[in-house]
């Protein structure tokens, strides 16, 4: 995650409002929130919709671009 301009680890219990988040693949999302920033980003969000595919998310809309805690 990134805090005060630096790169840094911590547990998922101590994110807060405006904390940044890296992900990568293979990465559980920590928290709910926004993509800032993406490169080919897909999701799993089947523990939430079902779904049996990836979603992938893009900055075309709102929609695309909110993530969800648990998903992959």
């Amino acid at each position: 995650m990134i805090r005060n301009n630096a790169i840094i680890e911590i547990k998922t219990e101590e994110l807060v409002s405006d904390d940044l988040v890296v992900c990568s693949e293979g990465n559980l999302i920590p928290a709910d929130g926004f993509i800032l920033s993406q490169n080919d980003f897909s999701v799993n969000e089947s523990l939430l919709t079902g779904e049996s595919l990836p979603v992938y998310k893009n900055m075309s809309s709102p929609e695309l671009t909110q993530i969800f805690q648990g998903s992959q």
